[in-house]
């Protein structure tokens, strides 16, 4: 069975605008110097190309899989330009493990009560687990290149999911991922854009949940994650 049967072929809008070379408006995409080997540099398109080659799948079946629109596929593997955080988290997913993503769908909810639900538990009920979910929320958001106010939404809605960030959730399903491998792709990618997913997005620890940081103005991964699409 192709690519292009395995995966639903609409809903690209995220990926799209990523394509378009926008982190923020106006802002120029970094370009990747594509001499250096790919595990030592953030991914582009050049590597969505080379990863076709590999998988032998036409130009339709890679876009399905990248959850790019046809139309633009064409433009993104011509391209220096960094991919976003959640395209690249896809794209090393796909480089570690080639099958297509299966069809069920996974909500954020599921996706995340199997990464973190567990830890979350070990926190008494009331202000301390309600710290740590926070924090997880935050974290969350951060492993799939968003912020914690797109997470929270996600989780308490069902809503907003784009196509990229549900083929990771897949990804993670069918590769039976722990969150500790997820995490060190996750962290990978970004210590290459020169950030750290522990350092902008900590795990909760009873000596933090619940303790106001006076002074600290509430940040999101979008300031960080080079190439993010919104």
């Amino acid at each position: 069975m192709s690519m292009n049967e395995m995966m639903p072929a609409q809903g690209r809008n995220e990926a799209v605008r990523a394509i378009d070379g926008t982190m923020h408006k106006n802002t120029e995409v970094p370009r990747v110097d594509i001499t250096v080997q790919s595990d030592q540099r953030p991914l582009c398109g050049y590597d969505v190309d080379h990863l076709q080659a590999m998988t032998r799948l036409d130009c339709r079946e890679m876009s399905v899989a990248m959850a790019v629109l046809p139309s633009r596929y064409g433009a993104l593997i011509r391209s220096s330009a960094m991919l976003s955080v959640e395209q690249e988290i896809l794209l090393r997913l796909y480089m570690r493990n080639k099958m297509p993503v299966s069809w069920h769908k996974h909500s954020a909810a599921e996706v995340f009560d199997y990464l973190y639900g567990r830890m979350l538990k070990q926190f008494p009920a009331g202000q301390q687990q309600n710290g740590a979910r926070v924090m997880l929320f935050r974290r969350f958001g951060c492993l799939m290149g968003k912020s914690r106010s797109r997470a929270y939404i996600w989780i308490t809605s069902n809503q907003g999911v784009g196509k990229t960030t549900e083929m990771i959730f897949g990804k993670i399903h069918d590769m039976q991922l722990t969150r500790e491998e997820i995490e060190s792709v996750v962290e990978g990618i970004y210590r290459l854009r020169e950030q750290s997913l522990d350092s902008e997005a900590p795990l909760p620890t009873p000596e933090v949940v619940g303790v106001n940081r006076p002074g600290r103005r509430a940040k999101t991964c979008r300031s960080f994650a080079n190439g993010l699409s919104f």
